[in-house]
């Protein structure tokens, strides 16, 4: 908490100014049009597509924006970098898909699925972008303010190869690319299903096959 404790204090002060005259007050939810039904759920492709398998994230995304025309359900952002104009979406969505290279002691190309507290810990701990604010930097400072994250909330993270500067992602993720794609859209799918009031696929999302050198992993066999 040392770095949000100290050097986030100015952004801390940042977030609790903006919150009070441009956005949702954090502790009492979204505006009431938001809470009738209107909220969306957010997929999030991070990285940098110029650091090759960092870019992992934005790939899936686009790959998944073919699956889900974006609209007032489904919410899709590109984000290399994140600012204070993303805390808007985030506060206001009802659930969150992220997608992400990360560091995961795994052979390259494997894809694992964190979900609940689980992706917050795998945030916390494999984030390595020191220029950027990451996405747990920003989950922490907004519980500080009261808010609390979307229940339904899932991390899909591919282990990549290399992050050196390039633009092509190395063969392995490349080969993985489909399989994590299908296994957002499953959670994605499902979701959008409960939220029309529509009955969900019959049975549990499908698990992926391992594609390329990495074994995608279902939700059960998450890392602490």
């Amino acid at each position: 908490m040392d770095r949000i404790d100290h050097g986030y204090a100015g952004l801390f002060f940042a977030i609790v100014v903006s919150v009070g005259h441009d956005a949702p007050a954090w502790g009492a939810g979204p505006p009431a049009k938001e809470r009738s039904g209107g909220m969306a759920t957010l997929v999030l492709g991070m990285g940098n597509p110029w650091q090759r398998d960092d870019g992992a994230g934005v790939a899936c995304l686009k790959g998944l924006r073919h699956r889900h025309p974006e609209g007032e359900s489904v919410v899709f952002h590109e984000a290399g970098a994140l600012d204070l104009s993303f805390l808007t979406a985030l506060t206001c969505c009802n659930a969150l898909v992220v997608l992400d290279a990360l560091p995961m002691g795994e052979p390259p190309g494997t894809v694992r699925l964190f979900a609940g507290e689980a992706m917050d810990r795998a945030l916390a701990c494999g984030e390595r972008r020191a220029s950027a604010i990451g996405l747990a930097d920003l989950l922490d400072l907004a519980r500080l303010t009261g808010w609390r994250p979307p229940r339904r909330r899932v991390l899909v993270a591919i282990e990549p190869a290399s992050c050196a500067p390039g633009a092509e992602l190395s063969p392995e993720v490349a080969a993985a690319l489909p399989a994590a794609i299908r296994l957002a859209d499953a959670c994605l799918t499902r979701w959008l299903h409960e939220d029309q009031g529509s009955a969900p696929p019959p049975g549990p999302p499908p698990e992926p096959q391992p594609e390329g050198p990495g074994a995608a992993q279902p939700p059960g066999r998450t890392r602490s």
